[in-house]
C-alpha cells in the first residue's frame, strides 16, 4: 500500500491496517537480536542455518528466537 495508492484500491480493510500496525509496532519493540534471529527464522531458515549465517551458536539464535516471540505475545495479549 504506496502513499499514492487509496486503501480501498488495496483491498485492505481499517481493521487489516490496524492489525498491521500492531504487528509492527511489536517488531519494535524487539532487542535488535531478537529482530534479527526472528526474522530469519521467520523466513524459513533453521537455527543451525541462523546460527552458521550470523556467526553464533544455535543456543543463541533459540534463545532470541524464543524471547522475540514471547515478546511479541506478551505485547500483543
Amino acid at each position: 500500500m504506496g502513499p499514492d495508492r487509496p486503501l480501498e484500491a488495496t483491498g485492505a480493510t481499517a481493521e487489516l491496517v490496524r492489525e498491521a500496525h500492531a504487528a509492527l509496532d511489536a517488531l519494535a519493540g524487539l532487542s535488535d537480536n531478537q529482530r534479527i534471529a526472528l526474522g530469519h527464522f521467520a523466513a524459513g531458515f533453521s537455527y543451525k542455518e541462523i546460527a552458521e549465517m550470523l556467526g553464533k551458536t544455535e543456543t543463541w539464535v533459540h534463545r532470541h528466537v524464543a524471547e522475540g516471540r514471547a515478546e511479541i505475545r506478551r505485547r500483543r495479549e
